[in-house]
């Protein structure tokens, strides 16, 4: 889960303060990233709650759906840990919660016996064919607050910034 704690925003005349006594203040760039990292907060505990409602978590979700997109509904560690962007720790912990609930089993490699593969289980796939159509319309209903030009538009300069993103590198550092 995404948060971010500040529901404080600087006012514009704070702002204007700080850029006096840091010229390298950008006003427009830190009111836009302030305004997303909020924004993304607030979706993020919305989903939340609705992903509650049905005994899971944002992390959980996520695998369920990684392995559903799969034509087996199958992946091994590796590829699951890089798709899902989370550590093997991380992912051995969702995993184990998944599999507490019965969503995802475990199963022997076929060609190597050291490593295991994640299947989701027949419970696990109801649950999402449950789930999925009050998914899809909750998201719906979330991101209503625009029309679908607007929504076109911001996805495209999302993906924009995020491309730019992945490109940068800070002090060395990939971000």
């Amino acid at each position: 889960m995404f948060q971010f704690g500040l529901r404080d925003l600087p006012q514009q005349q704070t702002l204007e303060e700080y850029a006096l006594r840091f010229p390298e203040l950008q006003k427009e760039a830190v009111v836009a990233a302030l305004a997303l990292l909020r924004t993304a907060s607030d979706l993020s505990k919305a989903f939340d709650l609705h992903f509650a409602s049905f005994g899971l978590t944002e992390g959980r979700f996520i695998i369920l759906m990684l392995l559903y997109r799969e034509r087996d509904y199958t992946l091994d560690f590796a590829t699951l840990s890089e798709k899902a962007e989370i550590t093997k720790p991380t992912l051995t912990g969702l995993i184990d919660g998944l599999g507490k609930q019965e969503f995802v089993e475990r199963i022997p490699h076929p060609n190597d016996r050291r490593k295991q593969l994640l299947r989701l289980t027949p419970s696990g796939l109801g649950l999402l064919e449950q789930m999925l159509p009050s998914h899809y319309e909750i998201t719906g209903y979330f991101m209503s607050g625009l029309k679908a030009p607007e929504q076109l538009v911001l996805t495209k300069t999302l993906n924009k910034l995020q491309e730019f993103l992945l490109n940068i590198k800070y002090e060395g550092v990939n971000l």
